[in-house]
């Protein structure tokens, strides 16, 4: 779980460099939109509501097979005991999910979290709060501990918001 989608530590980085070690033993992958690739056995997430289809903004699943004919991928999602094939009107929006942000993971938990420590402005108590509870059993923070004391000193980023609300 990171802060940031760009970045070294980011979402995007740490997808390729994840995916392209799954490959490197000669798995197949499936190309998607915007660059993405896909291979069975990777972990994947949805980017969107579609109620028709039952599928849902955040969803978490993995490839469980490839069809290069009408290039489309299975997918296992979380709690569904079969599998969607999802073609172009939803390939668009699945990603690599082995990296995510912690703001996509607010409200979902996993057995084992990684976070990595960087400095980015993103980066405050309150965020590292939600990103260590979303882990059920481990929680692994990886990084420099200079930038984590100055994450963990300094005011969440919500106390110096404006509104224009007013408390009696």
């Amino acid at each position: 779980m990171t802060a940031t989608i760009g970045g070294a530590a980011g979402v995007e980085s740490v997808n390729e460099r994840r995916h392209a070690r799954h490959v490197a033993v000669g798995r197949e992958e499936l190309r998607g939109f915007f660059g993405r690739r896909f291979s069975v056995g990777e972990p994947v997430i949805f980017g969107r509501n579609d109620y028709r289809a039952g599928l849902f903004n955040g969803l978490l699943g993995h490839v469980i097979e490839l069809d290069f004919e009408s290039r489309a991928v299975s997918v296992l999602f979380d709690g569904d005991g079969e599998p969607k094939k999802l073609g172009d009107e939803h390939l668009v929006d699945l990603d690599l999910a082995y990296a995510v942000t912690c703001h996509k993971c607010q409200g979902s938990s996993a057995r084992r979290v990684v976070v990595p420590i960087y400095g980015t402005r993103l980066l405050d108590r309150s965020w590292l709060y939600t990103a260590v509870t979303r882990a059920e059993e481990q929680v692994v923070l990886i990084g420099d501990r200079n930038v984590f004391g100055t994450a963990v000193a300094k005011p969440p980023a919500a106390t110096f918001r404006k509104t224009g609300l007013q408390w009696p």
